[in-house]
């Protein structure tokens, strides 16, 4: 989630977001800063690439639980792309 550095939150203690493209650090209501960013774009990129996300479908609760304690699925992905991929969801681990 992108933000000016004197942002003031909108939502409390609730993160909002897309819960399958949310990074954990967002998932758990934590300070949410540039690796978030970079997590969230891989997530991108595999919807981009494949047509489906990361994280698959379902439940926000079960998407959540998914971001914080799965693996994503990358599909078929080839080339440079799997890397960037693995090296941006690890941007976004504490």
């Amino acid at each position: 989630m992108a933000v000016t550095p004197d942002a003031t939150p909108l939502t409390g203690a609730h993160p909002i977001g897309t819960p399958a493209y949310m990074s954990p650090e967002q998932c758990r209501g934590g300070r949410v800063e540039q690796p978030s960013d970079v997590f969230s774009l891989g997530g991108l990129l595999v919807y981009a690439a494949t047509g489906r996300g990361p994280f698959r479908t379902g439940a926000a609760h079960v998407l959540v639980r998914r971001v914080l304690h799965g693996e994503p699925r990358l599909g078929d992905l080839a080339g440079p792309l799997p890397g960037a991929i693995i090296r941006a969801r690890s941007a976004g681990r504490p």
